[in-house]
């Protein structure tokens, strides 16, 4: 009996001197008094390098086709820029991501080129999935035009699809997935 009470007695005396030492204050020099922001994120939705090329399906199947063909299942482009790019914002039609696809005219034909499907907010797609497998890739990095930000692209070898992500100091976040109809190359 006398075993259990030392027991007890030690545990509580082990939890308050835990919890004192958890709630000390520390020095002014080393205390941080900025207002804390608490970062909440929605819910992201990892993607795999197959769920990615699946896009393929769903959305490339456009290429090699004329312009018609793309406003006929996405409805009016919300902008054209010199008739070489029309796009979609997210809705329905595009299964909520923004779509544009790249038109080329030769002659009196445009057709579709390329078609770029831009990542919902929540999905995350991991770059060391790619770069577990960079044998099936060529890299290109920059920085985007008048701007600081940066990206990198990984293209399968074959020319018909490129990852794109953003790059930022602390992060890199998938951004897009653009299909050719040929080799770009």
């Amino acid at each position: 009996m006398i075993g259990w009470r030392i027991f007890v007695s030690f545990s509580l005396g082990l939890f308050v001197l835990t919890v004192f030492a958890c709630d000390r204050k520390m020095p002014d020099s080393d205390q941080d008094n900025s207002p804390k922001v608490l970062n909440v994120s929605p819910v992201s939705r990892s993607l795999t390098l197959d769920d990615t090329l699946a896009w393929r399906r769903r959305y490339a199947d456009l290429l090699g086709k004329p312009k018609e063909t793309a406003i006929e299942r996405y409805g009016q482009p919300t902008s054209e820029e010199e008739k070489l790019t029309l796009t979609w914002k997210e809705g329905s039609k595009t299964e909520g991501r923004q779509i544009m696809v790249l038109l080329e005219s030769v002659g009196t034909k445009t057709e579709i080129i390329a078609v770029k499907v831009f990542a919902k907010v929540d999905e995350v797609l991991d770059p060391m999935d790619i770069l577990k497998k960079a044998h099936q890739f060529n890299f290109t990095t920059g920085t985007y035009e008048d701007t600081v930000k940066h990206f990198f692209i990984a293209e399968t070898k074959d020319g018909r699809n490129s990852f794109q992500f953003e790059v930022s100091d602390n992060q890199v976040r998938f951004h897009s997935m653009m299909f050719f109809s040929k080799s770009n190359k």
